[in-house]
């Protein structure tokens, strides 16, 4: 691939991911698929019993095992093992947290306003105005309901409805002024120079230094600025921020790539498809794993990471 066709191809990811990625809590909520781990495992049957140390007890052992046979049972057979290659391990955190995803499956989803859940659909159909319609009813259910101001906002403009899109930001950030979507859409609407977004964001930071989507949001900007090293810091910050969002994990990977670190970002891409399992991303699966199969073939000639 030539160097203008791989800046093309990531662009195009790129933009993608970083307009839509402010939608994702809205579809994560409104399909009830907020845990995107793959379930582990399940874990092998248990051993045989220990073997009886004294022969009165190897005796007792044969006569039960005589009776129950009369009556028909079979002792069960041991677990096979599986047939097909585990996967590639995850990195150890995401190892480590498995348990602990599996015991956020089992409690009972939360349930999601009808109204919500129809919004996101128009919204996916480029269906604006029918998303304003539901989330406005949603509102006048739940007025605080930061999900769906935050749909109203995006529905505002796809329809190309700055003016409406303020007013309802303005509103979302009554209720809480430190959500990050929110400011990060308010310094969206706001415009500017992205030199002057980026020192928003970096004082917004400050603020909230463990804040996945800000740190995101100025990777976004770094790498549009070629600011590649930086973008790279500052996707790393929002995936140790929030390992567990398939976004993160793919702008971190694209970043990597564009460095020609190449190892590092088939890692990268593998972590971000495992996230985007079953779950609504705001990238095309498909492409990373294309991508993945060039980059493999590329570890073979060698190719020399960038500075």
């Amino acid at each position: 691939m030539s160097a203008s066709g791989r800046a093309g191809w990531v662009s195009r990811l790129l933009l993608a991911c970083s307009l839509a990625m402010l939608t994702v809590p809205v579809a994560h909520a409104a399909t009830g698929e907020g845990e995107s781990a793959a379930t582990p495992p399940k874990p092998r049957a248990a051993s045989a019993a220990k073997k009886e140390s004294t022969a009165s007890a190897a005796a007792t052992a044969a006569s039960k095992a005589k009776n129950k046979a009369k009556a028909g049972s079979t002792p069960a057979e041991p677990a096979k093992k599986p047939v097909a290659k585990p996967a590639s391990p995850p990195p150890a955190s995401a190892a480590n947290d498995g348990d602990n995803m599996m015991v956020k499956r089992r409690k009972a989803e939360p349930q999601v306003d009808p109204h919500v859940a129809r919004a996101y659909t128009a919204l996916k159909t480029r269906q604006p105005a029918l998303a304003v319609e539901n989330y406005q009813r949603a509102l006048d259910t739940n007025p605080t309901l930061k999900d769906a101001w935050l749909g109203l906002i995006h529905a505002y403009i796809s329809m190309n409805d700055p003016s409406s899109a303020r007013g309802a930001l303005r509103r979302l950030l009554e209720i809480d002024p430190k959500d990050p979507q929110a400011q990060l859409l308010n310094i969206a609407l706001l415009g500017g120079n992205p030199s002057v977004q980026m020192s928003e964001l970096k004082i917004l930071l400050q603020q909230q230094p463990a804040s996945g989507p800000l740190w995101f949001a100025l990777g976004n900007l770094q790498f549009k600025d070629n600011q590649l090293q930086q973008a790279r810091l500052s996707f790393q910050k929002a995936v140790s921020a929030e390992p567990q969002r398939a976004e993160y994990q793919f702008n971190l990977a694209v970043t990597l790539d564009q460095l020609r670190r190449d190892a590092e970002a088939v890692t990268a891409y593998v972590r971000a498809l495992d996230l985007a399992e079953g779950t609504p991303v705001a990238f095309e699966p498909a492409q990373a794993q294309r991508r993945i199969a060039e980059l493999r073939t590329l570890l073979t000639q060698k190719r020399t990471p960038e500075p």
